[in-house]
């Protein structure tokens, strides 16, 4: 018996020593990719989940990409202590898009991602948002039911990507369910490539809601009136750090330009 106990506690004692070595190199590796990342900033990065899992809260996240400024009060990675290439994202209910034409503020009631590497490397994500509600001090503001994506990785043909919007609707306009699947390649310059199909239940009220956000200027979402059936999905073009819609007669409409 005092053997058993005493294999026990050494037991115990290895996998709780363990337990501090693995958190404190999690902890030291996302302080170090804050630190080395342009456009990066939290507040603080602590972790708890001690013995079977690994919670690390970073506090006051803020991540610039170009023009573009997203922050949130808290972001959450949790990952089983035994699993170390799976990791559940947790979000704030409350985030902010911040550009030099709008601030967008986001309100959901859910908002997580599962991430999992493989070798090093992601190999497949999926995000669930429920209840968004988005507001902007442009003076729009939209909500949607749920927003779900999915990619994984295919190899040497890139990455597959799914994406449904479920009830997404401006503050007087129909509710609108959107789906897009397509197959994407980072290019030279680490940027997205390839096409995406994007269908809609209804492309005039989709068209009016993406030209209210800003998201497309009025006279492209004009452009675009005509190529939009309701039966039939738009081909959306990435290439060169752009979003293009091709068009026989007028060529191609530019819609959105990338983020490195």
């Amino acid at each position: 018996m005092r053997l058993l106990i005493g294999a026990l506690l050494v037991a115990a004692a290895a996998w709780s020593g363990w337990w501090w070595i693995g958190s404190g190199r999690e902890v030291a590796a996302i302080r170090d990719w804050i630190g080395r990342t342009d456009g990066a900033r939290a507040d603080a990065v602590s972790i708890a989940g001690f013995p079977n899992r690994f919670d690390t809260r970073i506090a006051a996240p803020e991540l610039r990409i170009g023009n573009v400024t997203w922050s949130a009060p808290v972001l959450e990675l949790m990952r089983l202590s035994y699993r170390p290439g799976h990791y559940i994202v947790a979000v704030a209910d409350s985030q902010t898009l911040a550009t030099p034409a709008q601030t967008v503020d986001m309100e959901t009631e859910r908002a997580r991602a599962s991430v999992v590497y493989t070798d090093g490397a992601p190999d497949r994500l999926s995000v669930v948002i429920d209840a968004l509600r988005l507001s902007s001090s442009a003076g729009w503001s939209a909500r949607a039911e749920t927003l779900l994506i999915a990619a994984r990785g295919s190899g040497a043909e890139g990455t597959e990507l799914g994406l449904d919007v479920t009830a997404l609707r401006g503050p007087d306009g129909p509710a609108i369910a959107l789906h897009a699947e397509g197959v994407l390649t980072p290019d030279a310059s680490g940027r997205p490539a390839g096409t995406l199909r994007l269908h809609s239940t209804d492309w005039p009220a989709t068209l009016d809601l993406l030209s209210r956000t800003g998201l497309i200027p009025p006279r492209t979402a004009d452009a675009l009136a005509p190529l939009a059936q309701p039966d039939d999905p738009l081909t959306l073009t990435l290439t060169g750090g752009r979003i293009t819609v091709a068009d026989e007669d007028m060529g191609p409409l530019p819609l959105f330009a990338l983020p490195r």
